[in-house]
This record gives structure tokens, C-alpha cells and sequence, in this order.
């Protein structure tokens, strides 16, 4: 069965029924699709992490993590895939960001991040928050 899914609500509403139907395909209008999307597409300078769960990127986008990663890397940003045992997320999830953006970040506000007891190094940081899941 294939469903066109018009709102955020009903796509929430959905993905919360998906795992009773789970044989049910789910097609998402553009806009929705892309409003996923910009939490990947967007990260740059001004948006220096995004994410999104693995059965978001499978069920509703239609593609593969390696996909969007590839994708990002073209971009010059930096990926980490991380599986259901090394995030809180419960499919697992492809983290995109920005490393040198993230780092300087990191490095101005070093001594809140090291008072919060958070890594300075990007790619540990970005570990960090995939592991514990604010």
C-alpha cells in the first residue's frame, strides 16, 4: 500500500502506525521530503550539525545513509554513521557536519566546553552527542 503524506502531523502520526504495518510503503510530498532533507543539506558554517535516524533516511527519504554521506562529503563536510548501540537513537544515525566550523566553535568557547566536561576535538564531540542524545 502506498500512502502520499500531505502534513508533518500525519507523516508523525504515520511513522508511529509504521511499525504495526510495517509492509506499508510511505511516500512523502516534496516539501516534506525537503524539510527532512535541510537537516542535512543545511549544514555549513551557520548550521555546523545535522542528523537524522536511520529509518528516517530508509522509510521516508527513500535512500541510504551512504548516499546522503557521499553527498556531504562532496560538500567538504564531515559524516559518522552511528549504529543503535553507539547512539541513544533507536535506528541508529548518520551525523553530517561541518568539522572546521565545529572546531572553532569548539575552540572559542573552550571554557564552557571543558567546564561542561565535553570534548574539544570535533569528531569527539560529535560521538559525544550522537552517544548521549540531548
Amino acid at each position: 500500500m502506498v500512502k502520499a503524506v500531505s502534513s508533518h502531523a500525519e507523516f508523525y502520526s504515520i511513522k508511529q502506525q509504521h511499525s504495526a504495518a510495517s509492509e506499508r510503503k510511505i511516500i512523502l510530498d516534496e516539501e516534506t521530503q525537503n524539510a527532512l532533507l535541510r537537516g542535512l543539506s543545511g549544514v555549513g558554517p551557520s548550521k555546523i550539525v545535522g542528523y537524522l535516524p536511520i529509518y528516517t533516511i530508509r522509510q521516508f527519504l527513500g535512500t541510504t545513509p551512504k548516499a546522503l554521506a557521499a553527498a556531504a562529503v562532496t560538500r567538504g563536510l564531515a559524516t559518522a554513521l552511528f549504529t543503535t548501540r553507539t547512539t541513544g537513537i533507536k535506528s541508529g544515525a548518520l551525523y553530517i557536519y561541518d568539522r572546521n566550523a565545529l572546531e572553532r566553535l569548539l575552540n572559542k568557547e573552550a571554557d564552557a566546553v571543558q567546564a561542561a566536561g565535553l570534548p574539544l576535538d570535533a569528531d569527539a564531540f560529535v560521538a559525544h552527542i550522537a552517544r548521549v542524545f540531548y
